[in-house]
């Protein structure tokens, strides 16, 4: 069987001395790797002359400098380079079979619904078990002989959706990553030994006990595994193919345009666009996902809708934020008319934000069908430059003008397009933000997870979204000093990536706070579910907000919120009926609000409470969808009868 192209990341900090033998094992595979890259952080310029020595003597090889300190940052940075179809890891010391790389790759090719394969090393085979002890589940198996830095190769995709491993919280980097490769994947496990850790290797291959999250999101995949009848994921199928259009019509076809699909930086609107795409399928139209990286993961097994992308991205990027999203559009455009000769013709189609503007445009003078626009927030905010920022609104203002219906998320945003992009009342559609429930469930030991943040005592403040400005994490930083001064308890979790993290964390230093503040990164799926239901408050000081769609998935959680008195929000939120506001940009209003909320239990609880019960009978996607269907209907009159 032909071998699939992998490549090797070594991360390397400050020794040479254990990296030797890791490669030697690597060159020595009897399946070549593509590539191996050394990514190297906290050598000095003897030793990367060392390595670059060995670069020329292995073409093979290639050595990467990072900046930023870690093991873990080392390999994050590798991976952000990698060329292969498959990648791995090897920590310093660990040594390969010869035959490793190509027992792995083989197992791969074999098994297509599979992310990624492993096997133990020598020295962590699981003892003899009892006759009458249970057997242990993939989970605990893969924790207890951690893979990370033995032998492994998972798909490039699945490595790119995963996003990097963390390194914020203690406890919280290797088994959360690949706990999500378990989850949204499936792992195969080798029966055979491939790797041997050598005595100075940095990998624990025993499950650290201490590890509140670890054993809090163990004990929920247990759980999870035993209510779906047993069944491990590795044993689970390939999704089927969307059933053939030739002979029949189920339901019209829509095409949505997805460019912001986690794990790109879409946040809530790509969390709105998987809402959707379920929503649409389960109401009976065939959904065609136009995506940059693939089938999402949270779609696996929703037999009604494909997805489509570019068969490949470059390996640049471009000088700006409007170049990287025009170059983005080139490429799926692409791939959409391949989409319509394969499944066409497409009855509608449905852009998302102004970052698929240009392409929406493009498909609907190509394809000859209608366009829907959905306005998911004041366009161009995110973006770090006034030029990006002026370029974003002026295209928002095009594509509301050539689309035949505007969406928009609250009456806010709804009077804010009439005025800045002159759309028309009659044209504009108010749908309250959605959220599906059965994405925020979780059934991890909220306890154990906790304690990531601190202390059992500990109360926890959680702030998820966008590190933008507009966003006003800057405001709770400044809220933080007056609220540890009345309850020292209190530990902020900050859930998000974007371009004000440098600033917040040296703001967080200058201000004494690092103790009572964890920087998670971009958080998905069950595992910001969790931290939701785990947290004792959820923090949005927004200085804008078009839709509030981070309030109404943090009120279905059932966690009482705090937020800024501005757009979207104000539709959400009855002030001490179902949340707190407070102006925006008032560290001082936050910060009593926050501790009113931390201190008031009874009032939290009564408007988490009523928060969760306003959003359940409005706000889920199972009855905005028929909403949106109007809408459709309104667009495209033919849309009723398919």
């Amino acid at each position: 069987m032909e071998q699939t192209s992998c490549s090797v990341v070594v991360p390397v900090e400050g020794d040479l001395d254990a990296v030797e033998e890791t490669l030697r094992s690597l060159f020595d595979q009897t399946a070549q790797p593509q590539e191996i890259l050394v990514a190297a952080s906290g050598l000095d310029q003897e030793q990367v002359e060392e390595l670059l020595a060995l670069q020329r003597e292995h073409p093979v090889l290639a050595v990467v400098r990072q900046q930023r300190p870690g093991l873990i940052r080392a390999v994050n940075a590798g991976l952000a380079l990698t060329r292969g179809a498959c990648v791995t890891w090897l920590l310093p010391g660990c040594r390969l079979d010869s035959g490793a790389l190509g027992r792995l790759s083989e197992a791969l090719e074999k098994q297509p619904h599979i992310g990624a394969v492993f096997a133990r090393c020598t020295h962590c085979q699981p003892p003899v078990k009892p006759p009458d002890e249970p057997e242990k589940g993939w989970t605990e198996r893969l924790l207890e002989g951690n893979p990370v830095g033995c032998a492994f190769l998972m798909r490039a995709e699945c490595s790119k959706a995963l996003g990097a491993l963390r390194d914020d919280i203690s406890g919280f980097e290797a088994w959360d990553w690949w706990l999500r490769v378990s989850e949204d994947s499936g792992i195969a496990e080798l029966p055979e030994s491939l790797c041997v850790c050598g005595p100075d290797c940095p990998v624990s291959c025993e499950l650290d006990v201490e590890s509140a999250a670890a054993r809090a999101l163990v004990a929920a995949h247990r759980r999870r595994r035993e209510t779906n009848g047993g069944r491990p994921p590795t044993e689970e199928v390939e999704a089927p193919e969307p059933p053939s259009v030739s002979t029949g019509r189920p339901g019209p076809k829509v095409l949505l345009l997805a460019p912001e699909l986690p794990p790109a930086v879409g946040f809530a609107v790509g969390h709105h666009l998987l809402g959707l795409s379920r929503a649409l399928a389960e109401k009976g139209c065939q959904v065609h996902l136009l995506s940059p990286d693939g089938r999402p993961t949270a779609l696996r097994g929703v037999e009604p809708i494909s997805v489509h992308s570019p068969p490949q991205r470059p390996s640049f990027r471009g000088p700006n934020l409007v170049a990287d999203v025009l170059q983005e559009q080139s490429l799926l455009l692409s791939a959409a008319l391949e989409a319509h000769d394969a499944f066409g013709p497409f009855d509608l189609v449905h852009a998302h934000g102004w970052t698929g503007a240009s392409l929406a445009h493009s498909l609907q003078e190509a394809l000859g069908a209608p366009l829907v626009f959905t306005l998911h927030r004041l366009e161009g905010l995110e973006a770090e430059s006034q030029a990006d920022r002026l370029y974003g609104r002026e295209v928002t203002a095009w594509i509301c003008e050539e689309a035949q219906r505007v969406i928009c998320l609250s009456r806010f945003a709804a009077d804010y397009a009439r005025r800045r992009y002159a759309v028309p009342p009659e044209k504009i559609a108010i749908i309250p933000p959605p959220v599906d429930a059965r994405d925020w469930e979780t059934d991890a030991d909220l306890a154990a997870f906790r304690e990531l943040a601190g202390p059992p005592e500990s109360r926890v403040v959680t702030f998820a979204g966008r590190l933008a400005e507009h966003k006003g994490p800057q405001v709770l930083v400044e809220a933080l000093p007056s609220v540890l001064a009345v309850l020292p308890e209190a530990r902020v979790v900050v859930a998000g990536e974007g371009p004000m993290e440098p600033h917040l964390r040296r703001r967080v230093g200058e201000l004494g706070l690092d103790q009572a503040v964890s920087f998670t990164g971009y958080l998905k799926g069950k595992v910001l579910a969790t931290l939701l239901w785990a947290s004792d408050l959820y923090v949005m000081p927004s200085l804008t907000e078009a839709s509030g769609q981070g309030v109404v998935e943090a009120m279905v959680c059932g966690v009482p919120v705090v937020a800024s008195a501005v757009g979207g929000t104000l539709e959400l939120i009855a002030h001490e009926e179902n949340g707190l506001l407070v102006p925006p940009g008032d560290a001082k209003a936050l910060a009593m609000a926050v501790v009113r909320a931390l201190y008031d239990r009874d009032l939290a609880q009564r408007i988490g409470e009523e928060g969760q019960a306003r959003v359940l009978a409005s706000n889920l996607w199972r009855d905005v969808a028929a909403d949106i269907l109007h809408v459709y209907t309104q667009a495209q009159p033919e849309f009723a009868r398919l």
